[in-house]
């Protein structure tokens, strides 16, 4: 028995419904000192998409739900709007971008300030030079190339929860729920101290996966049986 919608499904009625609307005219404010308040949305409907918790750190919500990170969408919606302005000089709009006026406030951020450093900007490798510098968690569960789609997207919705909660190091074992105030005490069933999802995967004799790590992030039909048929809570 499954439940839940696929991470697909999820993903689309997310760009479709939610992006959309945060992303209406970013080019306009992307500069905005506002723009965390949408952003807290776009992380909320990633947590979605994706099946991780709250704590999870925000640099993997994008990887996870495939989703390019939202300032980075932002900046490049503001340089197809620049693109397309440099194309048509007869745009009123055009000698704003070109011979900007002077900037009275410093605290103002206009769309056309940024204009002269898109020249270059391209959306993936931005991605990845951000991705490589945001935490130095490279393990055997952590992707190399974050624009490329995750494996597992096609996974029940419950295996695709515990598979990202397992990359990410963030679930609801023990550990967190010891963290959050949501139990007295992070001990594991096998008497471990800590129940953390590395120890569930890697150590627990309850628990652990008897393969290579390399499987889940192959996921092959024994990673995804285990991930399947595991009784500990993630």
């Amino acid at each position: 028995m499954v439940w839940g919608a696929s991470a697909d499904c999820l993903r689309t009625s997310g760009i479709a419904l939610v992006y959309s609307a945060a992303e209406y005219c970013a080019p306009v404010w992307l500069g905005s000192a506002h723009t965390n308040k949408v952003d807290v949305k776009l992380h909320e409907t990633m947590r979605c998409i994706s099946g991780t918790v709250k704590s999870t750190p925000v640099h993997w919500l994008p990887v996870l739900s495939h989703v390019a990170p939202p300032h980075l969408r932002r900046t490049q919606a503001l340089k197809r709007e620049v693109d397309k302005i440099n194309k048509n000089p007869n745009l009123p709009v055009h000698r704003e971008f070109c011979h900007p006026p002077p900037q009275r406030l410093a605290s103002r951020n206009p769309p056309y300030a940024k204009a002269p450093s898109l020249s270059n900007f391209n959306i993936s490798d931005r991605w990845k030079a951000e991705w490589s510098s945001a935490t130095a968690e490279k393990g055997n569960l952590y992707p190399s190339d974050p624009t490329r789609k995750p494996r597992g997207f096609h996974l029940p919705r419950n295996t695709w929860c515990r598979l990202n909660r397992l990359r990410t190091g963030h679930g609801r074992c023990n550990y967190w729920q010891h963290k959050w105030g949501w139990k007295d005490s992070p001990l594991c069933e096998c008497g471990e101290e800590e129940q953390t999802t590395d120890h569930i995967f890697r150590r627990c004799p309850l628990h652990s996966y008897p393969g290579p790590a390399e499987d889940l992030n192959a996921l092959t039909p024994d990673a995804v049986s285990w991930l399947n048929d595991l009784k500990a809570v993630l």
